[in-house]
């Protein structure tokens, strides 16, 4: 787990209200990869189609799944900091489409930021 993640949970261990599509980043005992969930299931099966986004397949495949709602904030162990951080993705399911973030500080400050915008 990369250590920006570390540092948040062993504060909070999870948040609610984090605003948009998100409802909470997940308590320590609730983060899972993806894999091993029935959504992540879903979407690895669909995007893993011939016709589909293959690095969203393989994103699925790996992505540790550290907040949910509507949307999905993904860490990628695949793509590693000389720090330690993992990079971070939200997943927009309505649309397909996966932002990626430096890590998980910047996109829970962006997710805070839109939140305060929208407020």
């Amino acid at each position: 787990m990369p250590p920006s993640l570390r540092t948040f949970l062993s504060v909070t261990d999870g948040w609610y209200g984090v605003g948009g599509w998100i409802e909470l980043v997940r308590p320590c005992r609730k983060i899972d990869w993806l894999r091993n969930t029935a959504s992540g299931e879903r979407l690895i099966e669909l995007y893993s189609e011939a016709d589909r986004q293959d690095e969203l397949a393989d994103l699925f495949r790996n992505a540790l799944m550290i907040a949910g709602g509507e949307d999905l904030w993904l860490l990628d162990p695949t793509d590693v900091r000389p720090d330690g951080e993992w990079a971070a993705h939200e997943f927009e399911p309505k649309y397909g489409e996966a932002e990626r973030y430096a890590d998980f500080s910047a996109l829970f400050h962006a997710s805070m930021l839109l939140m305060t915008e929208e407020g």
